[in-house]
């Protein structure tokens, strides 16, 4: 297996971005047949470097033959920026895709990429997939970080990242226009499959039942949603990742724990 780390410019953000690649490949030999890519996102004040630092996801990718890459997200919660015209959302779903399958002897079948993440990428995932569904066949996102300009206007906390004038720089005055509610409708019956998971003790938790609860009251295609054990944790996101890519790779899923 190879872990890769590159540089390249991207045009979507204007400069030149780190990139964690993870291919399961071994020998001399290429792949008998283009590989399945999941792009991971890592979540708020995090890196591309997260997933292989503090989980075992390259392990889960080698036991399944899945490729993964790891994009720089910096804080951007994976949006158009308001402030500055940089748009992360279309780095993720257009040129991220673009330039992997250019680089690596990748699958361009729908079917066959996938996009997932944790927390402030676990938004950024589920957006991808509602507004690229042409490009993401399955999504998994774990705690998601869902309506975050919430959460980032919590003026009782001493983060600068959750200011509102941060806030205003990423999502501007109205930032209903990127609701993954709003997407989902618009994307209607095109939608990927969708598989969530939150620990039973994050506090994010409300936002992501309210989230899929709301799928199903509006007819749009639900995503299978499981409450685990756990809290906004490595432990938590290391065993969810795992059975995430069962979800993806159409193996049988591991039962999850009770709550």
């Amino acid at each position: 297996m190879a872990l890769i780390t590159i540089q390249f410019h991207a045009k979507s953000l204007a400069r030149s971005v780190p990139l964690r690649a993870f291919l399961p490949v071994d020998g001399d030999a290429p792949p008998e047949t283009p590989l399945p890519a999941l792009y991971l996102l890592h979540g708020l004040n995090g890196s591309e470097s997260d997933w292989f630092t503090y989980s075992r996801a390259a392990l889960y990718a080698r036991e399944f033959g899945l490729a993964v890459f790891c994009p720089a997200g910096e804080n951007s919660f994976y949006v158009p920026q308001a402030a500055s015209g940089i748009d992360y959302l279309r780095f993720i779903g257009e040129e991220l895709p673009a330039f992997t399958r250019r680089l690596f002897p990748l699958s361009a079948e729908r079917e066959k990429t996938f996009i997932g993440g944790l927390s402030m990428g676990g938004y950024g995932a589920l957006n991808a997939g509602y507004v690229y569904p042409q490009t993401f066949g399955k999504v998994v996102a774990l705690s998601a970080a869902l309506e975050p300009w919430r959460l980032m206007t919590q003026t009782d906390s001493t983060e600068s990242v959750r200011r509102p004038r941060y806030a205003r720089a990423l999502f501007g005055e109205s930032p209903y226009a990127g609701d993954t509610l709003t997407l989902a409708r618009k994307c209607g019956n095109r939608a990927p499959e969708i598989h969530m998971a939150c620990g039973a003790e994050d506090a994010l938790l409300p936002v992501n039942i309210a989230f899929t609860e709301a799928l199903r009251a509006e007819g749009l295609p639900p995503a299978h949603f499981d409450i685990t054990p756990g809290a906004h944790t490595w432990d938590f996101w290391d065993r969810e990742i795992r059975r995430g890519m069962q979800f993806l790779m159409d193996h049988p899923i591991d039962a999850p724990l009770p709550a």
